[in-house]
């Protein structure tokens, strides 16, 4: 009788372990398609805060990746937030930073017109491959020197 029992606790475990194995080598079982586009989106948020936190008056350039699989995605600057999409998925982080998408001129700013500005900017977006030029500017805003960050196609 024990050996009919070891022989049926031996077959059970045996189809545990296969089925668990047979949904870790499913297809997107461990990776799913919206993480590449989520870690896109959070890669581009921290490289821009990256680029504010320098303080120094700075141009660096971002190229819109593919995706591992070859595929396109798009990448769209709107209210301050990073909108990626690609196949029907979206992503969406905002940076620490405020990224403005207005050019800036160098001129002396004061509060209700930087609100002005960033109410009516418009919204930049890119695709695989091409370029987002990112910005770090000094600026005299209500007599105070603070740093800016801008985006443009670049």
């Amino acid at each position: 009788m024990d050996f009919v029992v070891s022989k049926v606790a031996m077959s059970i475990c045996a189809l545990i372990v296969a089925s668990i194995l047979s949904g870790l080598l499913a297809k997107d079982a461990l990776f799913e398609p919206w993480d590449e586009l989520r870690s896109i989106v959070k890669g581009f948020c921290s490289f821009a805060d990256e680029v504010a936190l320098s303080e120094a008056d700075a141009d660096v350039a971002w190229i819109v990746p593919f995706k591992a699989d070859g595929s396109s995605l798009s990448i769209k600057l709107e209210n301050f937030t990073v909108i990626g999409s690609s196949d029907g998925h979206r992503a969406v982080d905002q940076p620490a930073c405020r990224l403005r998408t207005w050019p800036f001129e160098g001129y002396v700013l004061n509060s209700t017109m930087v609100e002005a500005l960033d109410r009516t900017m418009p919204a930049i977006s890119a695709s695989s491959g091409l370029t987002i030029e990112l910005s770090s500017r000094g600026a005299t805003l209500d007599g105070v020197q603070v740093t800016l960050m801008f985006a443009a196609l670049a």
